[in-house]
């Protein structure tokens, strides 16, 4: 389906992929449920994911920089967490 949101970035992909990786990742924000998985996409660019793809991005080049189309599985307050924390690397 659609992205639940689409974010710009002038950073590289890798860059801004490694970023969201680590905020994922950070405890103090996301309590037991940090996690954050990078992976190569076969299509070019990164996929940072969660643990059961509760939420993830595909991290892209575009012209200009760097395209982020961000998806959840829920609308809740967890997944807007995790949104932010990708807006704060772009």
């Amino acid at each position: 389906g659609a992205p639940s949101a689409r974010l710009d970035s002038h950073k590289t992909p890798d860059v801004v992929a490694q970023c969201i990786q680590f905020s994922w990742q950070e405890e103090n924000a996301f309590g037991v449920d940090a996690s954050g998985y990078l992976q190569m996409r076969k299509a070019g660019g990164f996929t940072v994911y969660t643990r059961e793809a509760e939420s993830f991005v595909d991290v892209y080049a575009q012209a200009g920089g760097t395209r982020i189309d961000y998806y959840a599985q829920k609308d809740d307050q967890m997944s807007l967490r995790r949104r932010a924390a990708a807006a704060t690397c772009l």
